[in-house]
């Protein structure tokens, strides 16, 4: 879901900034945040004669005397230990080029990759020359970020639980919605298994046999999925697009509140509005009776 506006904003309201008051740190484009004699104008901000404007929708943040805004909707800004899902762009020498839905490609070198065997070894010049055996441009991808500076984004996939996707649905929400948890891997109730990347991007895919296949991507499960298992990844596909459309976290509670809630109808019916808005509230509902 993308809203755009455009246009001269009519009308500009002046935000006080109180260090307790959230409720005056949300601003639209165009409105006032606070006069040029107090603050500084950081990120998302712009001088405008005395005032200092805000260029995006968002948050207000002061670090001192530094006015930055916040956006609600951004590119992803990674953090070391982050769980990313992303797509091969490019094969290059020794480190593959994935797009992680940032401002920056993240690179994932050879040598941060276990190898079919998961055993830790140097790399060779033979390894070298099957890396597009390994992935190629095109594969979906799981990894973890290593660091993040000037010279790039690193990842590295560190064990068999990490590297190149099989068969299974990716879905893209805004990075902003997902939330920070010590998994991002779910191995879910109802027959599907679940990739919340911290980036936005969430693979779904069937729960293996025995609930512990990994294989790094390097054995293929080529089988055919059930109609039934289908069913499930495409309810999980709609419910996540209930979640980012109501603006809610995304993490495994609400995943499996909006599930449980969606069983009533049938799946083609949960991109109806008046259900997705059913479905939504029935999720802010329980998020709001477990919190109290």
């Amino acid at each position: 879901m993308r809203i755009e506006i455009t246009g001269p904003i009519a009308h500009t309201k002046t935000f006080e900034i109180h260090q307790d008051d959230e409720d005056s740190r949300v601003v639209v484009p165009g409105a006032a945040a606070s006069n040029r004699a107090e603050f500084m104008s950081g990120h998302g901000t712009f001088y405008d004669g005395d005032i200092i404007v805000a260029s995006v929708a968002g948050a207000v943040k002061q670090v001192n005397k530094l006015l930055t805004v916040q956006p609600f909707k951004s590119r992803y800004r990674p953090n070391v230990g982050d769980v990313v899902v992303g797509r091969v762009v490019e094969v290059q020498q020794k480190r593959w080029r994935i797009d992680i839905n940032s401002v920056q490609d993240g690179l994932l070198n050879l040598a941060n990759v276990s190898l079919p065997g998961g055993e830790l070894r140097r790399k060779s010049a033979e390894d070298e020359m099957r890396m597009r055996m390994y992935m190629e441009d095109g594969d979906l991808v799981v990894a973890e970020v290593l660091n993040s500076n000037e010279g790039g984004i690193q990842l590295q996939a560190r064990n068999l639980r990490y590297g190149k996707l099989g068969q299974g649905l990716l879905v893209k929400v805004p990075a902003s919605l997902m939330k920070r948890r010590k998994t991002h891997f779910h191995d879910l109730h109802f027959g599907a298994r679940v990739i919340l990347g911290r980036n936005g991007w969430i693979w779904i895919q069937a729960l293996e046999e025995d609930g512990t296949a990994e294989t790094g991507g390097y054995t293929e499960n080529t089988a055919t999925v059930s109609l039934e298992i289908r069913a499930v990844i495409s309810r999980i596909a709609n419910c996540l697009r209930i979640l980012e459309q109501s603006l809610q976290p995304i993490y495994e509670t609400t995943l499996i509140h909006a599930y449980n809630a969606s069983l009533e109808f049938e799946v083609s019916e949960l991109i109806k509005p008046e259900i997705m808005d059913e479905v939504a509230s029935e999720v802010r509902n329980k998020i709001a009776l477990s919190e109290e």
